[in-house]
């Protein structure tokens, strides 16, 4: 190291991880006057997922280009002010969920009345619609946004802990070719699974008080074809879906776990199993997706003419996808939600939660006030990012608990959509909530009541099924200005998200 060139940085921020909210923070605290270092182990573009936004996603980036006069962020949340505006940065339209039960050994029916499948459209029209993200592009976007701005972006970084109160980290950047070492106030870990600090600070690891238990095998593939085409190409009409399904984070729901889809525009789709079982199915990534594939006729039918993309002629695997850590910042350090912990993709909320992390940080860190002032709002980050992470994971394990009955998976889901309109309706009226609006006591602990009574119950006959829709009826009433779980509307939801004026 002797041989290199040293550069000595003073930052009042170090962000670890140059994903998409930690070049965001990085960024709204540049344009706020606070000096930042961004520091990564990789360079961009870099293959990553955690890709489907949501309305209160887009919402929180309409708030955030607002307060920061950033007309960048507000065009990012429609799809079409975003081809509009970004025709280089690459996404998907999504107007929804869209959800299919998949009998093993069998072709894929509707049933009657829609009773296999269920469509939430969350948009209008397709103009308004919500996004998936490529992330390989958007987060070189935001990071190249954050350097514009003066951040130092960092890349191919190896830093170390030299010393502390102030951190010092010290290492090289651009794969060795340079050492350095920044000086910083505050440190914010953006790593995601790498948990650089909780593993620094041997932070309490909650993980195995989670309900959810679920792995994933995933990658990009062309080729795939829609389950509108299948629709079609069945005879099955689709004349009273509420949008074009395949336009949508799409679930198909397994015996074992249930698959993502989400279409690009480019004719890539990201996808993913993601599993129950930690013992089956076994081998190889590849051998693992050729499972399911031969288990699942519609789905073997999709995946007919498909190339795996990227990563390049492969699939990828994880081990157990939960984690939560048992605090999330302390005096001169905060984790970003997605380094705090994380369930499950079940319900889009990665790329929602973190803007509403980011939000926070922004705040604490970039505006002034008093050392108390401070201190007493990261206590408060502190207690609530963990408390929406174990709300996650109730509303997701239910889900879970209830997939071999579609009726009660379908209550089961609506426990999520009482709990994100709630936190839509208040964030549109400008009044303080947390992520799903945890911090409303009664409303959590009602609908994590009801997710308890559903994984307990694990219904595996229609009579229990309708019990717990019962249940759950009852129980999200007092919320429900979406007229969730109304039996009119069998499954095919036109409409949940809610006009500026709500």
């Amino acid at each position: 190291m002797d041989a290199i060139a040293m550069k000595t940085v003073r930052a009042d921020v170090l962000i670890l991880g140059a994903g998409f909210s930690g070049s965001l923070l990085g960024w709204l605290l540049a344009k706020s006057g606070r000096q930042v270092v961004i520091a990564d182990r990789l360079r961009h573009p870099r293959f990553a997922i955690g890709e489907s936004s949501t309305p209160l996603a887009d919402l929180a980036l309409r708030l955030l280009a607002e307060k920061y006069e950033l007309p960048e962020l507000a065009a990012l949340s429609h799809y079409g002010s975003w081809k509009e505006s970004f025709q280089n940065l690459r996404c998907g339209l999504k107007r929804g969920f869209s959800y299919f039960r998949q009998p093993v050994g069998e072709e894929f029916h509707p049933g009657d009345d829609h009773g296999q499948e269920l469509l939430v459209a969350a948009s209008l029209n397709d103009a308004i619609g919500d996004t998936h993200w490529l992330r390989a592009d958007v987060d070189q976007w935001f990071a190249g946004k954050a350097a514009e701005a003066g951040t130092q972006v960092w890349e191919a970084a190896d830093l170390h802990v030299t010393g502390r109160s102030p951190w010092v980290w010290s290492g090289t950047i651009n794969g060795g070719e340079r050492a350095v070492t920044v000086t910083a106030d505050f440190v914010v870990d953006g790593t995601g699974p790498a948990a650089v600090i909780p593993k620094l600070l041997g932070l309490g690891d909650e993980t195995e008080r989670l309900k959810t238990h679920s792995r994933s095998v995933f990658t990009h593939v062309r080729g795939l074809r829609r389950m509108g085409d299948w629709f079609d190409s069945q005879g099955v009409s689709r004349a009273e879906h509420t949008f074009d399904c395949d336009h949508a984070a799409l679930h198909q729901l397994l015996d074992e776990g249930w698959m993502w889809q989400l279409r690009f525009d480019h004719g890539v789709t990201s996808v993913g199993f993601v599993i129950e079982s930690p013992d089956q199915p076994t081998g190889s990534p590849e051998e693992q997706a050729a499972w399911f594939l031969d288990r699942y006729p519609t789905l073997k039918w999709q995946f007919a003419d498909t190339e795996v993309v990227d990563p390049p002629g492969r699939w990828l695997s994880t081990g157990r996808l939960q984690r939560l850590w048992s605090t999330a910042a302390g005096e001169d350090w905060a984790l970003l939600p997605h380094t705090a912990g994380f369930i499950d993709p079940m319900h889009s909320t990665g790329i929602g939660q973190s803007l509403f992390g980011v939000e926070s940080l922004a705040e604490l860190l970039g505006r002034e006030m008093s050392p108390s002032e401070r201190q007493a709002g990261l206590v408060a980050y502190s207690q609530r990012v963990p408390a929406e992470i174990r709300a996650i994971d109730g509303y997701v394990a239910a889900c879970y608990a209830a997939r071999q009955q579609m009726p009660a998976f379908v209550a089961a889901v609506m426990l999520y959509f009482a709990a994100v309109t709630t936190c839509e309706r208040r964030r549109l009226r400008d009044e303080p909530t947390t992520f799903l609006a945890t911090d409303d006591r009664e409303l959590t602990g009602t609908l994590t009541e009801a997710a308890s009574r559903i994984i307990e119950a694990r219904p595996r006959t229609r009579a229990e099924a309708d019990e717990l829709v019962a249940m759950v009826r009852s129980a999200i009433r007092p919320w429900n200005t979406a007229r969730l779980l109304e039996p009119a509307i069998a499954n095919m939801y036109s409409y949940t998200a809610l006009p500026a004026d709500t």
